[in-house]
Order: C-alpha cells, then sequence, then structure tokens
C-alpha cells in the first residue's frame, strides 16, 4: 500500500493501492450520418479506482473546436460515464477524445477516436444488359452496366445479381469504382428469362437497384450495320444500308436510327425515326452540290441495346443552275484589257462551275465570244502572280483573262455548271483605260 496526502477541504491521507488499475472505453460508432446528431458515452470501469476520485469529471472534447462535456462521477462510487450529443456535424471527420479528471491519479485515463461521415448508399440505377456476339466462334459473353448515385463518402460495395429462370444464380463483388460487369457464358442461359439487379452496402445501411427482367434472346446487340448503295436525284439523297448479322428465320423486328450532317459541320441532325425504315432512309431537299456524311444504327427488339454508330457514309448532292452573277472588274494597261473574276460561294455556284463564256465587243459593233476553262484562267492567274500581280488583287479563288485593248468598249462573264449559268455580269470601259468596277462590286467595297 502507498500512503498519499491529497488536500481536500482539510489535509487528510488516504491509502490507494499500489498498481491500482482503471479503465476507460469510448462507446461511439466509427461512422456517423452527415446532417445528423451524433451520440455516444465514455464508461469508466474500475473497481479499485480510489474513492477521492469521486470529486472528478468525465470530459469529452470535440475536434479542435474543445467543445467539451462533464459528468461528475458519483461519490461512494468506483465507475462512473458521460453520454453526449455532438449536434449534426458539418465535416465529414470528428476527433473526439474523452478522459477522466481526478487528482489522485498519477497520470490521466483517456481513449480517443476519429471517426468518419457519410451517407447510406443511394440505390444504383437499374441495370442494363446485352449480349455481344464474338467473332470467330468464341462464346457470347453478357454486359451489364449501371450508373452509380452520389457518392456516400463512405466504402461502398456493390454486388452484382443474376437470377435465370429455372434456378442459375450468378453474383459477384464489383472492383472499386467500376459499374460493369461481363457475365461470363456458363452463367446464363440462351433463350430463357432472367433477372438482374445491383445492391450497395455500407457501414450506415444497404440499398437496392430496381429489378431488371430481360429474355437473354431478346438482349443480342447487332453489329453495326454497313451502307450498301445510295441514290440521288435533283431533290433528295436515299441511302441503302444492310445488318451484317440478321440471322436467317429471326422473327425479331430490327429497328433503326439514323443521323447525318453536312461535311465540316460539327454537329450531327437525329432523322425523325417514321422516316427511317429497316434498311433505307431518303433525305429530302437536300442542300444542292454539298457532301453529306451517314451514319446507321439498329436494334433488334424493344429491350435489346442499339447497335453502334455504322462508319460514315460521304454522298454528294446533285447539282443546280447557279444563282446571282459574278463579281467582275478590270484593269487596263497599254496594250490589254485584264479582266478578274472571283468565283462564287458554293452555296451561289450549286455545283462545279468549270467553264466561263467570255463575250466582248467593239465599237464597230463586232461581237466576240470565247469558253475559257477553269483551269486556264487559274494558270493565267498564276502567271499574273509571277509577274507581280498587286496585293489587293490577290484573293482567294481569283480567275483572270486578258483582252485585246483596242476597240473594245464592253465585256461581259458567265459561268456555266452541268445545269445552267449564272446571271452576265457587264463591264463598260472608258476611253482613257482607267480602273472602272462592275457597280455591284462598287456597293459592296463602299458598304465595307
Amino acid at each position: 500500500m502507498e500512503r498519499r496526502c491529497i488536500p481536500f477541504f482539510l489535509a487528510v491521507c488516504i491509502l490507494i493501492p499500489r498498481g491500482s488499475v482503471a479503465s476507460l472505453r469510448c462507446e461511439w460508432e466509427p461512422h456517423f450520418e452527415l446532417g445528423h446528431d451524433i451520440k455516444g458515452s465514455c464508461v469508466l470501469f474500475s473497481p479499485t479506482l480510489p474513492l477521492s476520485c469521486a470529486t472528478g469529471f468525465l470530459r469529452v472534447t470535440e475536434g479542435l473546436n474543445v467543445t467539451t462535456q462533464y459528468s461528475s462521477l458519483q461519490r461512494n462510487s468506483t465507475s462512473g460515464s458521460l453520454s453526449f450529443t455532438v449536434p449534426a456535424p458539418r465535416e465529414a471527420e470528428l476527433h473526439l477524445h474523452c478522459e477522466i479528471i481526478c487528482p489522485v491519479l498519477e497520470s490521466r485515463l483517456s481513449c480517443q477516436q476519429t471517426i468518419t461521415g457519410g451517407y447510406p448508399p443511394a440505390p444504383p440505377s437499374q441495370p442494363q444488359c446485352y449480349i455481344m456476339k464474338e467473332k470467330n466462334g468464341a462464346p457470347p459473353k453478357m454486359n451489364c452496366s449501371w450508373h452509380l448515385r452520389p457518392d456516400s463518402l463512405l466504402r461502398t460495395e456493390f454486388t452484382f445479381h443474376l437470377r435465370m429462370m429455372g434456378g442459375t444464380e450468378w453474383s459477384t463483388v464489383v472492383p472499386v469504382g467500376l459499374s460493369t460487369v461481363m457475365v461470363p457464358r456458363s452463367s446464363f442461359v440462351s433463350h430463357v428469362d432472367g433477372k438482374v439487379w445491383v445492391s450497395a452496402k455500407n457501414a450506415l445501411g444497404e440499398s437496392q437497384s430496381k429489378m431488371k427482367n430481360f429474355n437473354s434472346e431478346a438482349i443480342v446487340k447487332l453489329e453495326a450495320p454497313s451502307f450498301v448503295s445510295h441514290e440521288v436525284t435533283s431533290d433528295m439523297i436515299t441511302v441503302t444500308w444492310n445488318n451484317v448479322d440478321t440471322e436467317k428465320g429471326s422473327d425479331i423486328n430490327r429497328n433503326c436510327r439514323l443521323r447525318y450532317r453536312e461535311e465540316g459541320v460539327r454537329n450531327w441532325t437525329e432523322a425523325d425515326p417514321e422516316d427511317v425504315s429497316g434498311v433505307e432512309y431518303t433525305l429530302d431537299s437536300p442542300q444542292h452540290f454539298t457532301r453529306y456524311l451517314f451514319q446507321v444504327s439498329c436494334m433488334g427488339g424493344k429491350d435489346s441495346p442499339w447497335s453502334e454508330w455504322s462508319d460514315s457514309y460521304t454522298v454528294q448532292s446533285s447539282e443546280a443552275a447557279p444563282v446571282g452573277m459574278l463579281d467582275v472588274w478590270f484593269i487596263s494597261d497599254k496594250r490589254n484589257v485584264i479582266l478578274y473574276w472571283k468565283e462564287l460561294s458554293q452555296e451561289n455556284a450549286r455545283g462545279s462551275i468549270r467553264v466561263y463564256e467570255v463575250q466582248w465587243e467593239a465599237r464597230e459593233g463586232i461581237k466576240n465570244v470565247v469558253n475559257v476553262s477553269r483551269d486556264a484562267v487559274l494558270l493565267s492567274r498564276e502567271r499574273e502572280q509571277a509577274d507581280g500581280l498587286r496585293e489587293e488583287f490577290r484573293e482567294p479563288c481569283l480567275c483572270i483573262y486578258s483582252l485585246p485593248k483596242d476597240g473594245v468598249f464592253r465585256a461581259s462573264v458567265v459561268g456555266y455548271n452541268s445545269e445552267g449559268q449564272t446571271l452576265p455580269a457587264t463591264l463598260n470601259f472608258n476611253s482613257q483605260g482607267n480602273t472602272l468596277r462592275h457597280t455591284e462590286r462598287l456597293r459592296h467595297t463602299e458598304r465595307n
């Protein structure tokens, strides 16, 4: 026995058994639900704790905020407890510290723990499954996937479940972060009904997705279709395709969807489903002389997934007669009148303009007409540039043609594609040979 004097009102000496042992236990859960109060308790166990500790306290300290709660130990008792409530913490981690404060103890008894907060797992989305035929004779596999709900902030275990009619069952724990599984061929039966679902479990609870019923024949994912032909008329484009893995004798109706876009345009346009059959689609009133890209995807039944989109199929729409007139002007030197004109935009050309008709009139009433190929005028432009064409006339797609200066007082230029011609763009030359431009060209310049 050890004799020790402890000041307490009057100086008294009490006997404390040597080797006195006391234990303090923290009783709270290691996880808590955010948005809810935390309840717990500190419990002191010691049949040999000195009676003088009845003047002591149990204290709980919460986190860095040092929120402290006290409970007096009962006189003439060798044990005590402190129950406490922490108002709903905002942080997902909380440190709790419990200790007994008694002046006769050489060291304070304490227990502490960091607990983490989160939420019970939200139910995963209903899983969707499809069976993809493997190539080279390999057995097919069933692919099932789902969407994860908001993070619970706690370690959550997901388990995928499959049950086939007749008793076949298969389940697997899904690796963290994944939301898809591949069911081996040995675990599902062809042409049989089944159901799948996903369960989730963490320290705060459990949840389960809705069950998905299916028939293993109806969820076969088709291979992407392939286009086989097209037809172009003046006001429509028709494309046709086939389903490369259509089974002979299959009674599954195949639905298809199609999308298209103009070349150079980023976004796709989805065709009206009512206009898309199982093998063809007609695009009405396309832009003339425009390259269109088509893609198609098909499915085998209402529960089956869509196939991947096919490779892009490119078709150019038909030409149409050009609209408007060429932008034409000229420069004259001592010997020649040099005509310049810009090629039409694709929107106005509505086709490939390969030939230009240049007509000029002399003062004696003589008219001359010559057809010039696009290649010839562009070659003439290259020669002019090599000879030092003025910077302001080095415009994209600029065409050049030279006329004899003597006696010429009017000229016009017309462009042709396979469907028609532009309006004549006419120039009148003055006697001094200064540069004059077509009136529409002048107005355009003044506006800018």
